[in-house]
């Protein structure tokens, strides 16, 4: 299963109170065939790169986990797939999609996949289009056994 997350893994990375929680979520994802899918270059790219630069100043645990993070996840394809901007978004789903998570709803239509995210509004805009799925990332980790 391909998943399509937004910026809320790289909060919950940076955050030493939400790290046990997204510890175990990324252990789940490894030890599935699961991967998570982002846009080259685009919004969690960027941050992606920017957590993993920032985090030489943070406690020695938390570094740990983003090093962890980028080597098992981010620098492993069978983990994380990158993938082009390469289509125009159906002017049903470009109306409805706030410009900064463009990138989100391009990533879950190219691969077919859906949009894990903490978002509300994003959610509630798309949710009756039926070419993405949004799921929300605290009833997602309670399915996923986390």
């Amino acid at each position: 299963m391909e998943i399509v997350i937004d910026e809320w893994i790289v909060h919950y990375l940076s955050d030493p109170e939400k790290q046990e929680i997204v510890f175990k979520f990324l252990m789940k994802v490894f030890e599935k065939c699961d991967r998570f899918v982002t846009i080259r270059g685009k919004g969690l790219d960027q941050k992606i790169w920017q957590i993993a630069k920032k985090s030489g100043y943070w406690n020695p645990e938390s570094r740990r986990l983003v090093k962890w993070f980028m080597g098992n996840f981010r620098h492993n394809s069978k983990k994380f797939h990158v993938i082009e901007d390469s289509i125009s978004l159906p002017l049903n789903l470009k109306e409805e999609t706030p410009p900064d998570d463009e990138y989100l709803v391009k990533a879950a239509v190219i691969t077919k996949s859906f949009i894990l995210t903490t978002d509300y509004k994003l959610k509630e805009k798309l949710s009756h289009q039926k070419e993405v799925v949004v799921c929300m990332v605290d009833e997602f980790l309670d399915q996923y056994d986390c």
